[in-house]
């Protein structure tokens, strides 16, 4: 979207929750977290929304994920 909120763009068409999203501190990459594999992984992938890629592989376990980029 423009930094004044104008042309939204959306990034995934999964069904599942897409939450958390997080910028990478070089604005090369977006984290977030989505349950499209019916548990919540953390996925990273580029600002237009393309090469998402599961980051994690984790049991059907209740978890509160919230990635966090670090520099």
């Amino acid at each position: 979207m423009n930094p004044d909120g104008s042309s939204p763009l959306r990034l995934t068409s999964d069904s599942a929750g897409n939450v958390s999203p997080a910028w990478s501190p070089d604005g090369s990459k977006i984290v977030f977290v989505s349950g499209r594999d019916g548990v919540s992984e953390i996925y990273v992938m580029k600002p237009d929304g393309s090469d998402q890629t599961r980051l994690t592989h984790l049991p059907k376990l209740t978890y509160k994920l919230e990635p966090h980029w670090r520099p």
